[in-house]
């Protein structure tokens, strides 16, 4: 997985101001990447959160013990038995987890046009290692976007990418 907040630390004393009014960020290139890096995980600390919240995004209290974890290219299906579980899977894997804001959640996939099987260009989720529990806090699906292979790229260029810079 890409840590953003390194990367941005390396961006001189701008990426480092930045770095500071963010949670823990991280891009993974697959499911399983995040499967198998989440105990690597460097989580949102008191200060980060302080900082996070300072700024004027409300909400990052959310964010305090946990992280957040972007994953690009991904199915997403609603789970049929339950209104607040759903999938996200790749070409080799399934993650299943719950909604973080139900209201938002519908509003954004009613907006976006997103059914149930439909691939979204981007998908975020709050992670909290202490529980092994996973979000849903966002899709994104753009019709005429192409997204970044995250293998190809260096790791600035996908900070400018994901729009983190």
């Amino acid at each position: 997985m890409i840590h953003i907040n390194s990367e941005l630390k390396k961006q001189g004393l701008l990426g480092k101001l930045k770095e500071l009014t963010l949670p823990q960020i991280y891009v993974a290139p697959t499911i399983s990447g995040f499967l198998e890096d989440r105990k690597n995980i460097t989580t949102t600390s008191f200060l980060d959160v302080v900082g996070y919240t300072l700024g004027l995004r409300a909400g990052g209290f959310h964010f305090y013990g946990a992280a957040l974890i972007f994953l690009n290219e991904v199915q997403y299906f609603r789970d049929s038995q339950s209104l607040n579980l759903v999938y996200l899977k790749d070409s080799n894997c399934t993650l299943g987890m719950g909604i973080h804001d139900f209201v938002t959640y519908y509003e954004s996939i009613k907006e976006q046009g997103i059914n149930n099987g439909d691939k979204v260009q981007l998908a975020g989720f709050i992670y909290d290692p202490t529980d092994n529990r996973a979000e849903l806090l966002g899709l994104i699906k753009i019709w005429d976007y192409k997204c970044p292979n995250v293998a190809s790229h260096s790791l600035s260029r996908l900070v400018h990418a994901f729009d983190f810079s």
